[in-house]
């Protein structure tokens, strides 16, 4: 558990210290203790070792001063010890100093009798007074922090029935503490968290004794894993156990991928030693009596969901299951409806400029003299946080000019690290929908939806469902103004540029779609087309002049899409002209083209 002082976080090497005099409880209720802490992911600091000397080492007084909280555990003999008594003495030094929060736990010893040093308090008081009768101000010292530890809310032994109770107890206390004093700001990858998490725990439904299963859906790079682990942070405590699961979709492709997945989800479960082997009718049984909390982060199939935590788990009551993915049709397989599934949007500006000057400045805002660079990087990275954070890095430290030829660069070239994390979605399409992919990243952004599908059909694809599947990955999306037009995150679509210049990289006519207006001008201006190009787009604002062969066409033999358009309206006193000069004869188009504008 990762927690941090809102004071003096770079200090805070532990969440708890525990103060205790060995002889009393080292080998009973301190270890019960200390491993349920700790099976909590609680980091606890224990001096284990045998008391030696009048003085506590520096190492223990640095341990105490970086630990979150200290746990006094009052004995009847923890007063006869001076070293307990100096421990104690730092302890509320930091409490005052720093606000370390103490927490008294009065073990088989009535508050009152630290408070005002009675019984085994007097009688150890009684033999200190005597070894050390020439500092009177140490042993008031020691009087006075006794009864002002005790003085503070804290656990008494004899309110439980039993040691379990007791312990549990202080455990919840503990991490609800943990909880409250850990401060998701300003760590830069939580930029825009707020919202996000404030709609999943609205949906957990945290006090519900459902079982209820969660899902978190987005393109690549959008914050998914980074909300999920959030959430996962937050609420692990109020579960009896707990499991996240990272890179499902990554490791399950490896060899016994989705066994070994399960066997270390059982075993994180059922704390059991994940090298053995767990029988399932037994995990069965010992998790329907378990309320879990479980994450599963980069989920690709239903397969993958459903041996992880399908309904063979049973799991018990208020038990919770968060599922991140890239396609919101694996929650609907995997029984999850979608008033559960949250989708996570983009930043905005300000969350976007804040996350980005945070990898490439070190701070909440771009140098001076860097303002309009940043701008000009934020707005490309439209709003996707790995985007940010990839461009944040490869800029940090970077000149104007450096800067100024990279931007130049990257809207020809992307970012390798940023383009391969978005391609995941695209590699998980079959051939078809690649190609529907591909078609309307080039030739159908803005257009209406079934005139996307008319077109697409008539090439003979399966436009209906393909759409359907690239917004369940998150490819396409409906336009926000009308919810019909047709929708593509601006790097998204820059991903499919890239994919069709792969086909080669020299020649433009030996790709499959063509859109680039000087690309297409110099293929139809030499004649060079071949029989690769199944598409072309061409904007006649942006040439002055074509004339085209009467056989320019005849050589595209698979070309099903041609689209030859003048975005603006031609005005009389407009001086240049923009024409095209279709020859004589030109009629002799392929057979496979279906629609021309």
């Amino acid at each position: 558990m990762a927690v941090f002082a809102s004071a003096s976080s770079s200090r805070v090497k532990y969440d708890v210290f525990i103060s205790f005099r060995g002889s009393d409880i080292r080998s009973g209720f301190l270890s019960h203790l200390t491993k349920e802490l700790r099976r909590k992911q609680v980091d606890v600091y224990v001096d284990d070792r045998l008391e030696r000397g009048d003085q506590i080492s520096s190492a223990l007084d640095e341990a105490i001063e970086g630990s979150m909280i200290a746990l006094v555990i009052f004995s009847k003999d923890y007063a006869s010890s001076k070293w307990c008594l100096q421990e104690l003495v730092k302890i509320m030094e930091c409490k005052e100093a720093s606000g370390q929060i103490v927490l008294p736990v009065f073990y088989c010893v009535d508050p009152s009798d630290v408070r005002r040093q009675k019984r085994t308090y007097a009688d150890a008081f009684a033999h200190l007074e005597l070894k050390f009768k020439d500092n009177s101000n140490e042993l008031k010292n020691w009087r006075s922090v006794l009864k002002k530890t005790a003085d503070l809310s804290g656990y008494h032994s004899s309110n439980f029935q039993n040691e379990s109770q007791l312990i549990d107890a202080i455990l919840q206390d503990v991490l609800k503490k943990l909880e409250d004093n850990n401060p998701v700001a300003p760590q830069s990858h939580l930029v825009g968290l707020d919202q996000n998490l404030a709609i999943v725990e609205s949906l957990m439904k945290i006090t519900s004794q459902e079982v209820l299963l969660l899902g978190i859906w987005g393109v690549g790079g959008i914050g998914k894993t980074t909300l999920a682990r959030a959430t996962f942070d937050k609420f692990s405590s109020q579960f009896e156990s707990y499991c996240f699961i990272e890179n499902v979709r990554e490791e399950s492709t490896k060899s016994n991928g989705l066994s070994h997945l399960r066997q270390k989800l059982l075993s994180k479960l059922l704390d059991q030693d994940a090298g053995l082997p767990i029988d399932m009718n037994y995990a069965r049984r010992r998790l329907s009596r378990k309320r879990v909390l479980i994450v599963l982060d980069d989920v690709s199939n239903s397969k993958q969901l459903k041996d992880l935590a399908g309904q063979q788990l049973c799991l018990g009551r208020g038990s919770r299951v968060i599922v991140t993915s890239r396609d919101k049709h694996v929650f609907r397989i995997g029984g999850i409806h979608d008033e559960y599934i949250h989708e996570v949007k983009e930043l905005n500006f300000e969350e976007s400029l804040k996350l980005f000057s945070l990898h490439a400045f070190k701070q909440t805002h771009p140098n001076v003299g860097y303002e309009r660079l940043s701008e000009m990087t934020v707005a490309y990275a439209k709003g996707i946080p790995l985007a940010l954070e990839v461009l944040g890095s490869h800029f940090h430290s970077r000149d104007k000019a450096y800067w100024e030829s990279e931007l130049e660069k990257l809207r020809k070239c992307p970012h390798p690290e940023i383009q391969n994390i978005l391609k995941v979605s695209y590699d998980g399409l079959d051939d078809m929908d690649k190609e529907i992919f591909l078609d309307i990243a080039f030739f159908f952004i803005g257009e209406e939806k079934d005139r996307v599908i008319h077109v697409l059909e008539a090439c003979g694809f399966k436009a209906v469902s393909g759409i359907q599947n690239l917004m369940d990955k998150s490819l396409i999306k409906p336009g926000w103004l009308n919810g019909k037009s047709t929708e593509m995150h601006d790097l998204i679509r820059e991903m499919a540029k890239q994919i069709v210049r792969a086909e080669c990289i020299k020649d433009p006519a030996l790709r499959s779609r063509l859109k680039d207006t000087d690309e297409i001008y110099n293929v139809l201006e030499s004649n060079m087309g071949t029989n690769k190009i199944e598409g072309i787009i061409l904007d006649l604002d942006q040439i002055k002049h074509l004339q085209l062969d009467p056989d320019t066409f005849a050589k595209m033999k698979n070309l099903r899409f041609l689209k030859i358009f003048h975005p603006k309206p031609r005005m009389i006193e407009h001086k240049t002209y923009h024409h095209i000069e279709l020859p004589f004869g030109l009629g002799s188009f392929p057979k496979k083209l279906r629609q021309q504008y």
